[in-house]
């Protein structure tokens, strides 16, 4: 039998991606994330960056990753471990 924290925790995940998550492609294939925005600083230059904490147990992250997120295609350049879930930090392609 699974733990109380283990059955809860998987509840508010299946209800975090119900209400917030939306479809992204991630190497041509939909996945359900939810946006993840967060303050960068690089010494003297500050931003916004981007990320996505994807839901769906069949991805398996990698760096170069493409992803079309909102009718934009970006790039991954990091992960991360986010409650267990992939952290992705995105780079913008400017079609250069």
């Amino acid at each position: 039998m699974a733990d109380l924290f283990d059955t809860l925790s998987e509840r508010m995940d299946a209800l975090t991606a119900e209400r917030f998550g939306i479809t992204v492609s991630i190497n041509g294939t939909d996945h359900v994330a939810v946006e993840s925005d967060f303050f960068a600083e690089f010494g003297p230059v500050e931003g916004s960056g981007k990320s996505l904490v994807v839901f769906s147990r069949d991805y398996a992250p990698r760096r170069g990753d493409s992803v079309v997120y909102r009718d934009r295609r970006y790039t991954v350049t990091k992960i991360r471990r986010f409650n267990g879930k992939p952290q992705l930090t995105l780079e913008e392609c400017n079609g250069s």
